[in-house]
């Protein structure tokens, strides 16, 4: 568990109400504001708009499935979309990352490339007969003196102050004990993605 993910939809707390079409989400202003420049414009402590004084926030001619995954994600900023395997994961997905855009969610637009990508990989691999050793390596970069490396901890040793905190470069997806070089949403032609993933 991280971040504040307890605290979802949990009415205990809650100080406001976000609506979207049947569906309501007991929220806190000091999650949401906090994580989301939208809500800190729309109803943070300095707003001047009329949600600043109110309880409840609606949300329109959104999906409201999208919604509440964008919601869930500023609590605990953990991606965990519905099976990849279901008829309808790709165009959940995109839903969500449009959704994402809409509102300046950028963390959740990253969390969703990378598991848009996933999918349409792991459906290939498992055409191959690899599917259950299809592995996600993330690499870090050190925006100080740009260091690689898939160990976030051993980044970078320097003492310059940008050098402390890696930051997420990207994610590739391989089998396990072979190469591949698909990442993130580029995804290649057939034949030459089946010669990465067997080298």
């Amino acid at each position: 568990m991280t971040g504040f993910s307890e605290l979802f939809d949990d009415p205990k707390y809650s100080d406001v109400s976000i609506k979207f079409g049947d569906q309501v989400v007991k929220a806190h202003k000091a999650v949401i504001c906090k994580r989301l420049e939208y809500f800190e414009k729309l109803c943070g402590r300095t707003s001047k708009f009329k949600e600043a004084d109110q309880h409840t926030i609606e949300l329109f001619d959104d999906d409201p499935d999208a919604v509440r995954a964008m919601l869930s994600f500023l609590y605990d900023k953990e991606w965990a979309s519905r099976d990849q395997w279901y008829s309808g994961a790709l165009t959940f997905n995109a839903k969500v990352y449009l959704l994402a855009s809409k509102y300046g969610c950028e963390g959740l637009q990253h969390a969703v490339e990378e598991q848009f990508s996933y999918i349409i990989l792991s459906r290939f691999v498992k055409s191959l007969g690899y599917a259950d050793d299809l592995e996600a390596v993330k690499l870090f970069q050190c925006p100080g003196c740009d260091k690689v490396s898939s160990d976030e901890a051993a980044v970078c040793g320097g003492e310059a102050p940008e050098c402390r905190q890696a930051t997420a470069l990207t994610t590739y997806f391989r089998i396990k004990g072979r190469r591949s070089e698909t990442s993130n949403l580029q995804v290649m032609e057939k034949s030459e993605t089946e010669r990465n993933l067997l080298r």
